[in-house]
């Protein structure tokens, strides 16, 4: 449900003959102005909804708001730099560290989905994969349950499904990191896509893009865009995509497929 309204609204009747009276008592350039306002306003389709984006000055992250927007949701970008704020071209943006959940709350009002797209960046500390993967994303789980986010979509890795197997463990268990806070999005009791891309580009990736069920893709990559395409999908398509974790890479010469079906074949 969106909240792109007000508290109270008025019935269209009610509205159109107010403005109608207002526009009379105008000269008449103010009037046309007016009128010309009213008509673009009522064109105006309505919010789809308000979405957070968590991580939303990282490559996916910033691509997701760009395209949450598009869809016509309402978007709340939040980033940890306060300097990145203007990096996200988002008028409403809230500065938070997952880490310190006494930050989180506030971000999450009035929220009707949560994209989680923050990732550790920081490999020169050890601890960041445990700080950032696990518990980062154990407090996001703890301020969406206690405000009103019905739905998570969470953006982790390939190779999260047998961790120790993967050489990228080795950067201080961050697969296992991963898979541990897909299991608190997997509790929560809220709504939840995860999405598990393969190696991550900044440009377009050969083939067309697959979502495959959990286990499936072992090696893989996938353009940054199309994974913010699949995070939109995922709150668009909720029927079709809620409590599901799909591994995502680029393959040539598969069929071009809309996202939201194949969340549903999944």
């Amino acid at each position: 449900a969106g909240r792109a309204g007000g508290c109270g609204r008025a019935t269209p009747g009610g509205q159109a003959g107010a403005a109608r009276a207002a526009r009379a008592q105008m000269p008449p350039q103010a009037a046309a102005a007016a009128a010309t306002t009213e008509t673009e306003t009522a064109a105006s389709p309505p919010a789809k909804g308000r979405v957070l984006v968590l991580g939303a000055s990282g490559g996916v992250g910033k691509q997701t708001v760009e395209l949450l927007q598009e869809a016509g949701f309402l978007v709340r970008a939040a980033v940890k730099d306060p300097a990145k704020r203007t990096a996200t071209q988002c008028d409403d943006v809230v500065v938070l560290d997952v880490t310190q959940y006494e930050t989180l709350p506030a971000a999450f009002d009035g929220v009707d989905a949560v994209v989680i797209a923050c990732a550790t960046t920081d490999f020169s500390n050890p601890f960041s994969p445990a700080l950032v993967e696990y518990n980062g994303t154990k407090n996001v789980v703890a301020a969406a349950r206690n405000t009103s986010a019905p739905r998570l979509v969470l953006v982790t890795s390939l190779g999260t499904e047998a961790p120790l197997l993967n050489p990228l463990n080795l950067a201080f268990g961050i697969l296992s990191f991963k898979r541990l806070a897909e299991e608190e999005v997997q509790r929560s009791g809220l709504g939840y896509t995860i999405i598990r891309p393969g190696g991550l580009s900044n440009e377009a990736v050969p083939g067309k893009v697959q979502l495959k069920r959990r286990g499936e893709a072992a090696t893989g990559r996938v353009w940054r865009r199309d994974v913010a395409r699949a995070c939109v999908a995922a709150i668009e398509a909720p029927d079709l995509a809620d409590n599901k974790i799909v591994e995502m890479i680029a393959v040539e010469g598969a069929p071009d497929r809309e996202l939201a079906d194949m969340f549903g074949d999944i």
